[in-house]
């Protein structure tokens, strides 16, 4: 069956709901063709794939594509709406449109999911594959992570993991170097694990365009982009809390107590992250429709 695609800014989102995608990932992995990809774009990954060619093409060339941000919920929503005038009336209903969408994120989120019908954050689904990994008998290997100071995220996450789902085989647990994955090296290692799984969390961009250039390589089955949820799973960030996530509101949770408490470090962190992140592609989102008008 051809899945739907929904396209936003030139960026293919598949409107999923989570259960829709899990079964989804069963059917690659099951289907015996290597190589199968699935990207989670979320607002920075629409706004940085507009200038970055090579980026679009590895979102667009994924065999999966769901919404892991609440941005893609909001934008499908809104670049959906009708506007009815031209001229400066026009441009005013479509002012109308982005202050009332935007409101909704808070105060009525299920208005933004008749497009894309749920949110499927990386950082959560993660421990749904690793499940369907367990009880299936994939086995898993995982690239990414970086040295913290009890140990490796992708090492702390593994054990994480196995601690959850006894029975699930980890063959592979890589950091990858850029020197390194450039080349043979990595390729050769994930090859020679035997594994059906990749779980790829390296920078974003960075995970995409390798899945979309050397996934094929390796004889893995199917692996997705997963960014920071090493983090996450390993502890050595704050998760956000179960009513946080419910809302939607991961975006505003993690500049400000991810890491900890520190007024200093949060306006780095907005400045760095969120601000661009959230209000950027807000913005990029309005200036697109607006030309519209």
């Amino acid at each position: 069956m051809r899945l739907p695609i929904v396209e936003l800014h030139g960026v293919k989102i598949n409107p999923l709901t989570r259960e829709q995608f899990l079964t989804e990932f069963t059917e690659l992995a099951e289907s015996g063709a290597p190589g199968k990809y699935i990207v989670t774009p979320y607002s920075e990954y629409i706004v940085n794939a507009q200038s970055d060619e090579q980026f679009k093409a590895a979102l667009n060339g994924a065999d999966l594509s769901i919404a892991d941000g609440i941005y893609i919920l909001w934008a499908t929503t809104f670049m959906s709406r009708p506007v009815k005038s031209r001229g400066m009336i026009g441009k005013l209903q479509v002012l109308g449109q982005y202050i009332g969408t935007g409101a909704s994120i808070i105060f009525n989120k299920t208005s933004l999911t008749k497009i894309v019908p749920e949110r499927i954050p990386g950082s959560q689904v993660a421990y749904d594959l690793a499940k369907i990994c367990a009880e299936r008998n994939y086995k898993l290997a995982i690239l990414g992570g970086f040295d913290f100071g009890s140990g490796n995220t992708g090492i702390l996450a593994a054990k994480k993991l196995q601690e959850l789902y006894p029975s699930l085989e980890i063959v592979e647990i890589y950091p990858g170097e850029r020197k390194e994955e450039e080349g043979q090296v990595v390729i050769d290692i994930l090859k020679s694990s035997g594994a059906d799984v990749l779980f790829c969390c390296y920078t974003p961009k960075r995970e995409e365009i390798w899945l979309h250039d050397n996934l094929k390589h390796t004889g893995i089955k199917v692996g997705i982009g997963l960014g920071g949820t090493l983090d996450y799973i390993s502890g050595v960030k704050k998760a956000p809390p179960a009513w946080v996530s419910k809302l939607g509101l991961e975006w505003l949770f993690r500049p400000f107590f991810a890491d900890g408490y520190s007024l200093k470090a949060m306006w780095k962190r907005m400045k760095r992250g969120w601000i661009p992140a959230m209000v950027n592609s807000s913005l990029f989102s309005l200036r697109e429709k607006l030309r519209t008008v």
